[in-house]
């Protein structure tokens, strides 16, 4: 009971924390009206594409989870003259092997009935399919509230008295039996209308969910999870805790379940390792469990080949100009977790469709270049933060840069703001003092096309 109590709990919290086909011809542009700054640049920047040569061999196909592979390794380092802030740069430089880079106009887009059919029939198989609001009953409620109370015992763990309450609350109305419903996974009902509300559905064997959203033009993702929720808890490094599985045989299950899905210009960009968010009163993602673990793979779509880079974190500190208040541009993400019994969570968010192409081909900025507008970014910061040390006691400001990525990524003109347009863009991604081992954190993105500075957050 526990388990199914947990996992509404775990839900509700997670949910507070937080297709695009391969290279096609250039389908026929219909005229855009108020081309914006960033158009108008992509289209003065647009290049010939360059056309293979006769002799060249097909490239042999490759599996959603092959990884593009550092192309060179660049190493630099800045220090400021108090000798306080440094940025040290030790960084595989990822560049996708493509002839050439597009940019193309995005519309976020909403699931269809077919790619949630599509989730349903991978992860529930022929089992039938039930509503998934169900309360609990009142004797898993009392089961609960004695475990709470038996724990409160212990002094040594922290007991949340609102959880508790909670429970008692909850087991006042509650039934003392509970009827599933099963019911078709559809967006629309009868009349076509989109359900622009959380749906749950689940299986009845195994209490598996899947959640999801629909609304036009707006935020969705579909969830499925067989088993408790699991968080980063760091880099892949050798084997994992209580897992046999390895990382190859991990990738192979997502790749599977990805091709299933019918995902197959999906690839792996990034990998981490998962502990268990601990079933408690007190969950905290900042303590997953260490004994507990799963592989953690995030995928992303690809245009041309070239993928869209995973960011989990962006830092808007590191941009010189304000930005005004806008609400922020959300990319498409696939995380899926896989441990000895399989792909145990997956969860979509946010698909785009791709509209047109605004350049089959833009010219970029050399990488030369790129470094040294990366460079002189940070002495600005450097700069500002000696403002700030005398007061602040810091002796070391350390930057770690381990990585530095060209993909693609969708933005939005400022100047004509409900135009996406994915582009392609350089992330940094470093570690700091200030704030530990971070995973897929970029702290600058600067676009591919004349170096100007991108805010993940806006878009722009």
């Amino acid at each position: 009971m526990r388990n199914r109590i947990s996992l509404i709990v775990i839900s509700i919290f997670l949910f507070l924390m937080v297709f695009l086909p391969a290279c096609q011809p250039t389908p026929e542009k219909q005229p855009v009206v108020n081309k914006g700054e960033l158009e108008q640049t992509i289209i003065e920047k647009t290049v010939e594409t360059p056309k293979p040569a006769q002799t060249q061999a097909e490239p042999e196909a490759t599996s959603n989870a092959k990884k593009t592979e550092a192309a060179f390794t660049w190493k630099d380092e800045y220090i400021d003259e108090k000798g306080i802030f440094k940025v040290k740069i030790d960084a595989d430089v990822i560049m996708p092997d493509a002839a050439s880079f597009p940019a193309v106009s995005m519309e976020l887009s909403q699931f269809s009935d077919e790619q949630l059919s599509n989730v349903v029939n991978t992860f529930f198989d022929s089992s039938p399919i039930y509503d998934g609001n169900i309360p609990p009953t009142k004797s898993e409620l009392a089961e609960e509230i004695i475990k709470v109370k038996a724990e409160q015992q212990d002094p040594n763990v922290k007991i949340d008295r609102n959880y508790l309450k909670y429970l008692e609350d909850a087991y006042e109305s509650a039934y003392d039996n509970v009827e599933f419903k099963e019911i078709e996974p559809v967006w629309k009902d009868s009349y076509g209308i989109n359900r622009a509300s959380l749906m749950q559905l689940r299986n009845d064997g195994e209490r598996i969910h899947i959640y999801g959203t629909s609304s036009e033009k707006e935020r969705c993702y579909i969830e499925y999870s067989s088993s408790g929720a699991y968080v980063p808890a760091g880099k892949l490094s050798g084997t994992l805790n209580g897992v046999s599985m390895t990382l190859g045989e991990a990738e192979r299950a997502v790749t599977d379940t990805v091709e299933q899905l019918g995902l197959k210009d999906y690839k792996i960009v990034s990998e981490a390792a998962g502990g268990l968010l601990e079933i408690s009163p007190n969950m905290d993602p900042r303590n997953p469990s260490k004994d507990n673990q799963c592989y953690i793979f995030y995928l992303s779509n690809t245009i041309c080949g070239i993928p869209f880079t995973y960011v989990q974190k962006a830092e808007g500190e590191f941009m010189t100009d304000e930005k005004p208040y806008a609400p922020p541009v959300f990319q498409e993400t696939i995380e899926v977790h896989a441990n000895d019994n399989g792909v145990v969570y997956f969860r979509w968010d946010n698909p785009y469709e791709q509209a047109e192409y605004v350049s089959d081909n833009v010219e970029l900025l050399d990488f030369e270049e790129i470094k040294g507008i990366f460079l002189d970014q940070m002495k600005r910061v450097g700069q500002g933060r000696n403002e700030w040390y005398p007061s602040n006691g810091k002796t070391d400001d350390t930057i770690n840069i381990d990585k530095v990525e060209l993909g693609m990524m969708v933005t939005i003109d400022k100047d004509a703001p409900n135009r996406f347009i994915s582009i392609p863009v350089w992330d940094f991604f470093a570690s700091s003092s200030d704030l530990g081992e971070e995973l897929n954190y970029s702290i600058l993105t600067i676009n591919a096309i004349d170096g100007s500075f991108i805010n993940r957050n806006l878009g722009y």
